[in-house]
């Protein structure tokens, strides 16, 4: 008999039986016997409840002295009897403010002010193993430093597996000392001196000591400006931001390597002339923001007008033939415009003839419009007036305007002039007869 109990007790003996089977199957006992009795006494015993099994938490954190921005493990270890088949809710705790807590099925809450951290990343918890819990912080704040403890609760599973949460035990406290990182963010920034108007200006801005992320602005402030004013900028996610009084400008900044950024401003002009400054913004994976500059002068020199324009000499033409008149341009710099115009007279104001501009799109003035007239451009510095079927009237002075407008906006204009006789047939017919009657005489 197993777990015997107090109605047990009493006389117990071994009793046998000899039994014979009639012919009709019926059976029959002939003999009885019993054995020597002995007396069974059952002592009863005092009830004591199962015990719980004893459970212990310790926390660690590595390290435990640390610099803003690094990373802080802290590692909950429950020892406890069959820690496999149980379930435990975990949950770490600086001061009195909980940060986060895994529930025995594994899913992790964490406290509002901790949050915003958790779904930038730097709050993360795991349970490790069926002892260890982890927590880690990164990158861990100033703020961060104090004493943490961990805190276990027991949970029994009930039969509609709902959990019944037992008397909870805490760690020790752990010490977590973190220190201020020194700000080690500097700039240097190339020296540009001068710029010649129409050229491009490349200013490059290199940062060293970065421990976050950076985005970079360009200013200037000119002779016309009070302040600095904005010219672009690159967010720390890499998106250019033109400034509104540089849109039509052909302005960019490059980042050629992780830490250097370069400004560049194609057709310069003198009113670009000033002092450049690259401004930076790192924020810190403490969150915090550092700010440095740097200045450069930079110089727009004025280019030097080296534009000349020739023409033929004084020009004689027959009535009726047709006029060619040459005009070459050297020292060009940009693109031209030139205009054809005529003055009968000294003292008489000059009159449009035809045009051509920087596209070579040409334009015939109304008086000229029924005439033969046209400029060609036999090279990229040079322009032919033809006009047909000249009259005497076509006498005077003609003049070659070229107009020349440079990479930088600014335009520089020259003239030339030549004189231009047309001969009438008339008087050359009665010259030959002159000669003829001298010769026959």
């Amino acid at each position: 008999m197993a777990e015997v109990e107090p109605s047990d007790q009493g006389r117990i003996y071994c009793q046998a039986q000899e039994w014979i089977q009639d012919p009709d199957g019926s059976w029959y006992i002939i003999i009885q016997k019993n054995a020597e009795e002995m007396t069974l006494t059952v002592k009863a015993t005092e009830v004591v409840e199962p015990s719980s099994p004893s459970l212990a938490v310790e926390i660690s954190a590595q390290p435990a002295a640390l610099q803003e921005g690094q990373e802080l493990m802290l590692s909950c270890n429950i020892n406890t009897q069959d820690v496999e088949k149980r379930f435990f809710s975990v949950a770490w705790l600086k001061g009195s403010v909980e940060l986060a807590r895994i529930g025995p099925t594994g899913v992790l809450t964490v406290a509002p002010e901790y949050s915003v951290r958790q779904k930038n990343g730097e709050l993360r918890a795991a349970r490790s193993g069926n002892r260890d819990y982890r927590l880690i912080l990164k990158p861990v704040r100033t703020e961060d430093q104090g004493e943490y403890i961990c805190t276990v609760w027991p949970q029994e599973r009930g039969q509609d597996d709902t959990f019944i949460e037992g008397e909870p035990k805490d760690s020790s406290p752990q010490r977590v000392s973190v220190s201020a990182t020194e700000n080690r963010l500097s700039i240097k920034m190339q020296q540009a001196g001068n710029v010649t108007e129409g050229g491009g200006l490349h200013l490059s801005c290199k940062v060293d000591g970065v421990q976050g992320q950076l985005s970079v602005t360009w200013q200037l402030k000119s002779a016309r400006m009070a302040s600095f004013t904005e010219i672009i900028s690159i967010s720390q996610e890499g998106v250019t931001e033109i400034a509104e009084e540089f849109m039509s400008r052909k302005v960019r900044v490059m980042r050629p390597a992780t830490h250097n950024f370069t400004l560049e401003l194609d057709e310069v002009t003198l009113s670009d002339s000033g002092v450049y400054r690259c401004a930076v913004s790192e924020r810190k994976p403490n969150s915090k923001t550092h700010n440095q500059a740097q200045t450069t002068t930079v110089t727009v020199t004025s280019i030097e007008n080296r534009l000349t324009v020739k023409m033929q000499q004084a020009v004689n033409v027959t009535e009726g033939g047709g006029l060619h008149l040459f005009c070459k341009v050297d020292g060009v710099q940009g693109q031209l415009s030139v205009t054809w115009q005529h003055k009968s007279t000294p003292t008489a104001p000059f009159t449009e003839i035809i045009s051509i501009n920087e596209e070579g799109v040409t334009e015939i003035a109304e008086e000229f419009m029924s005439r033969k007239v046209r400029v060609m451009r036999p090279s990229t510095d040079n322009f032919t007036l033809a006009l047909d079927e000249v009259t005497l009237s076509d006498s005077g002075v003609y003049r070659c305007a070229v107009s020349e407008r440079k990479p930088n906006g600014n335009t520089h204009n020259q003239t030339q002039t030549t004189t231009v006789t047309v001969i009438s047939i008339g008087k050359m017919c009665l010259c030959v007869c002159v000669v003829q009657t001298i010769q026959d005489i």
